[in-house]
């Protein structure tokens, strides 16, 4: 017997929410314990067959890993633009630190690092729209390579702000925390390395690169 999948609607009799988890980062998203009780859930809330469950959200995490990508983008976007502004008005010695080639190495493989990211997640993005079984592989590989820039990208921009950096007011040392999860959830990235490396032995056998035996070992 397999997963099978159900939608259990707030407020269904035996279902409510226990204890609410205190997280280190994307404190905005809630994480509650939930307690189901007896609780009847009627056929017609079924997703899916009976028995798919678990396929069902390994291919609704394909396409929302696309999704992580794009929000590990969005974070290290801001991150870069904060940046770029303070450096320029943060004055030592009489000059913007921005004056400083150390500053201008980071910031520009800060930019590097971005556009990396985001352009493996448009790849992926367009390569599920066009319905090409290969978006898979791209998706894993956008997940972890933005979460992981996101996350060497929070650390630099943490420590070009100074002593500002670390300090939550200045709202900089969050995003080190909210991209720590991202690594997480939807797979965390070294499971994304294992499905990647499986897809890629799976296009290439496909291909008749590699061989039926080492694609049966591998996957």
């Amino acid at each position: 017997m397999g997963l099978t999948f159900f939608i259990v609607e707030k407020g269904t009799p035996g279902f409510r929410l226990d204890q609410k988890y205190d997280k280190m980062g994307l404190r905005g998203s809630h994480i509650y314990e939930l307690a189901l009780e007896e609780v009847v859930v009627p056929d017609e809330n079924r997703v899916g067959a009976e028995d798919l469950g678990f396929l069902i959200a390994m291919e609704t995490f394909d396409r929302t890993r696309i999704g992580i990508a794009a929000q590990a983008v969005g974070i290290a976007q801001t991150l870069f633009e904060r940046t770029f502004r303070y450096v320029h008005q943060r004055y030592a010695f009489g000059y913007p630190i921005a004056f400083f080639q150390s500053v201008q190495f980071d910031l520009v493989e800060i930019l590097a690092k971005i556009l990396a990211s985001r352009y493996m997640a448009y790849l992926a993005a367009k390569l599920a729209d066009e319905g090409r079984r290969e978006f898979t592989f791209v998706a894993s590989l956008a997940k972890f390579f933005a979460s992981e820039a996101a996350e060497e990208i929070a650390s630099r921009a943490i420590n070009l702000h100074g002593g500002i950096g670390v300090i939550k007011e200045a709202g900089i040392e969050r995003f080190l925390r909210d991209v720590k999860i991202i690594q997480i959830y939807e797979g965390t990235n070294d499971i994304q390395r294992l499905v990647a490396y499986r897809q890629l032995i799976r296009i290439l056998r496909e291909k008749n690169i590699v061989s039926e035996e080492i694609a049966r070992l591998v996957v």
